[in-house]
């Protein structure tokens, strides 16, 4: 039972959803997701369509005046004493279909080929790859797969640089306005806002983003003294809070980013589009860009980060790394696998294998990424032939080889099958093999659920310690 069957219920009556686009315990996308569900049921019927309404609002939990106008409002409309239509504005309202009419784009899946299990390592004309150099060829092919899946990315600026610490802009989201807070400075732990500024474009397409450092090296990085490794933390499926819930990391996450800290990284987060502050930015994406995806604008402004990043005078730039949650782990995987400088990874809860994941394994399947969330539309085309996707995880991973690469998989997790997820692993490990360092992808399978838990933390902080001695 979910809650569209709940409203479903009360169908053809008049049915109001009102809620905060931004609250923390709130999720304006699965809000969406359920009225456009229970529409059906008002259309089956045949009730007016205005007997269902959705209200997203700004602000946070509490009501106000103006909500309990809007809600005398649709009494008023259901019981026949006005005609003011009420409110229905979608900040997504995405379908698979609704693309393919944007698009025009018709993929034949048979026009590729039925890819098999191990077959990594053997390239285009069957033959077994051996060598380093004969890998490069094939991880060549695979990002150019990758690229295509992930669609035409549309001209863009550069960022400007280098910039030293005093020269970065400081304003923060909340000159320009915004309604989430965000983490601010501790005594150990510093914050550097990269926002547009006045001279200053923030980092990739007019993007904000919040840089977290040890404080004790703040005077060193003012100087140009401190060459501090840096970890770009990328967010899970949160829309009403994107990057930095914080209520939850009061209590959650705000001492795993203060352990890294600790430990001497700084910590670069930011909203991906549809998320947090940039909610409305995503709402008319395939409108504008019909031939993208919202994948390759996550990857997009991953690699926005990662220039920024690699400007400032006080990171080291061979020693930035990415760690993704759930989302975040799978863009961080992408990004990896098409940016060799992106030094390490770290991927949370990030995939299933796509071939393997058809239906009566009980996830999602590809339709999660081509029809729910509507990232990688092109996926839509191969849904019931999935072993015809022109590439998988296992390539994904290998195109990180030779550099490192932890995958935690909990054996719970009810959106992966752990045991598609560790042969994904183990093939790819046969390409770091070839570099001569098969330590170098590690898996866990704690007996978990999908989350990013304290034993989970803890595994990441030992593994980035055991890594870079920090």
């Amino acid at each position: 039972v979910d809650q569209n069957l709940f409203m479903a219920l009360v169908a053809p009556r008049g049915l109001m959803l009102s809620s905060s686009r931004r609250e923390s315990d709130g999720n304006p996308w699965g809000i969406e997701q359920a009225y456009d569900s229970t529409l059906k049921v008002y259309k089956f019927l045949g009730a007016p369509l205005s007997h269902v309404s959705m209200r997203l609002r700004d602000g946070d939990h509490g009501t106000s005046a103006r909500d309990i106008e809007d809600y005398v409002d649709f009494f008023d409309h259901i019981f026949g004493r006005s005609d003011h239509t009420p409110p229905n504005e979608q900040l997504y309202g995405y379908s698979f279909e609704q693309w393919s009419r944007l698009s025009k784009e018709n993929i034949n899946p048979f026009d590729y080929p039925v890819r098999k299990d191990k077959d990594l390592l053997t390239d285009s004309d069957g033959k077994k790859i051996l060598s380093v150099n004969e890998w490069d060829n094939k991880k060549t092919q695979t990002q150019k797969t990758l690229r295509w899946i992930l669609g035409d990315e549309p001209p863009k600026a550069t960022n400007q640089g280098p910039l030293d610490f005093k020269n970065s802009e400081n304003l923060g989201e909340a000159y320009y306005g915004t309604l989430i807070n965000r983490p601010e400075a501790t005594e150990q732990m510093g914050r550097l806002n990269l926002s547009p500024g006045h001279s200053k474009p923030g980092f990739g397409d007019y993007l904000y983003g919040y840089l977290y450092y040890p404080k004790r090296l703040e005077e060193k990085m003012k100087n140009g003294t401190a060459k501090l490794p840096v970890i770009i933390y990328l967010h899970k499926y949160d829309y009403s809070q994107g990057f930095f819930d914080t209520q939850q990391f009061d209590h959650d996450k705000l001492p795993f980013i203060k352990a890294l800290v600790k430990q001497g990284y700084a910590v670069f987060m930011y909203d991906m589009m549809g998320f947090g502050n940039r909610k409305e930015e995503g709402t008319r994406f395939y409108q504008r860009n019909p031939h993208w995806s919202k994948m390759g604008k996550f990857v997009t402004d991953l690699r926005g980060a990662v220039d920024a990043l690699e400007n400032l005078n006080f990171i080291d730039s061979a020693k930035i790394s990415v760690l993704g949650y759930s989302l975040g782990a799978t863009v961080g995987l992408y990004g990896a696998a098409l940016d060799k400088r992106i030094a390490s990874v770290v991927s949370v809860c990030g995939f299933t294998p796509m071939r393997t994941d058809t239906q009566g394994k009980g996830t999602e399947g590809i339709k999660a990424y081509s029809h729910l969330h509507g990232l990688l539309p092109r996926l839509g085309f191969f849904v019931g032939h999935e072993n015809r996707i022109p590439y998988d995880f296992n390539e994904i991973l290998a195109a990180v080889a030779p550099r490192p690469l932890l995958v935690i998989a909990p054996a719970l997790d009810e959106d992966a099958t752990v045991q598609d997820v560790r042969s994904c692993v183990t093939e790819a490990k046969d390409v770091f093999q070839l570099y001569g360092v098969s330590k170098n992808i590690q898996l866990d399978t704690p007996s978990d659920y999908n989350r990013f838990s304290e034993v989970m933390q803890k595994k990441v902080l030992q593994w980035f310690k055991n890594k870079y001695g920090q």
